[in-house]
C-alpha cells in the first residue's frame, strides 16, 4: 500500500479487491474522494482472507460438489434471449458459491462459458444436483470484460431467474436456482441500460 499524504487517497488493488467482496462500495477508479464524500468508502481488502479461501477450495478437490464421486448429477441448458445484435460474445459464469457470485474471479470451481453471441444455447453437463446462479455478459466487442460507465454497464447483462437488478447485481439468493432430475433450463433475459 502506499505510504504518505497521497496513500490515504489512491485507488490501490486492496481498495479494489474489498469492492469485488462486497459490491455496494469502493466505486472510485483512481483517487477514494468521491467515495468518502458519497459514503461508499469501505476501507481495504484482504488478500490473505482471499487467498486463503480459495485454497482452502482448491484443496476440495476443485469441483462443483460431488461430480466424479458417485453423487448424483444432471444437465443444464442455458436459453440466452432478448439479445440487440449477435456481435461479440456472449460471457457465462455459472457458480454454486455466494461470495463469489456474480464475478466468479476467485472461485476455482466455477464453470465458464464464451460462445459467439449468435450462439444462444449452451450445456453444462454432469454438475452436480444442488444450488447454483448464472451471471451473463453480452460482451459486443469483445474484450474479455464487462464495459462500464462510472460503474453503468455499456453492454448487456442478465442473471439465472432473471433476478431483479437495482443498485448493483442482484444477491445470490435472488438468481439461485437447483439443478436436480434429468435436466433444468434457466432462460435468461439481456438487460441494456445504453
Amino acid at each position: 500500500m502506499w505510504r504518505g499524504a497521497l496513500g490515504g487517497w489512491l485507488i490501490t488493488a486492496s481498495h479494489h479487491q474489498r469492492h469485488h467482496e462486497q459490491y455496494g462500495c469502493n466505486y472510485g477508479l483512481y483517487f477514494r474522494f468521491w467515495d468518502r464524500l458519497c459514503g461508499t468508502d469501505n476501507g481495504l481488502g484482504d488478500f490473505a482472507k482471499a487467498h486463503a479461501k480459495a485454497a482452502a477450495r482448491g484443496s476440495r478437490g476443485g469441483d462443483l460438489g460431488d461430480a466424479g464421486r458417485g453423487g448424483p448429477v444432471t444437465r443444464l441448458d442455458v436459453e440466452v434471449d432478448n439479445l440487440r445484435s449477435a456481435k461479440g460474445m456472449i460471457r457465462i459464469c455459472l457458480t454454486a458459491d455466494p461470495d463469489n457470485f456474480p464475478a466468479c474471479i476467485d472461485d476455482a470451481n466455477a464453470l465458464t462459458r464464451s460462445v459467439p453471441a449468435s450462439v444462444r444455447t449452451t450445456s453444462f453437463p454432469g454438475l452436480p444436483q444442488r444450488g447454483y446462479a448464472l451471471a451473463i455478459i453480452h460482451d459486443e466487442n469483445s474484450n474479455s470484460k464487462l464495459d462500464t460507465i462510472a460503474g453503468i454497464p455499456r453492454e448487456g447483462y442478465g442473471f439465472s431467474r432473471n433476478a431483479a437488478v437495482r443498485f448493483g447485481p442482484p444477491r445470490f439468493s435472488a438468481a439461485r436456482f437447483m439443478v436436480a432430475g434429468d435436466a433444468e433450463l434457466q432462460q435468461v433475459k439481456m438487460r441494456y441500460i445504453f
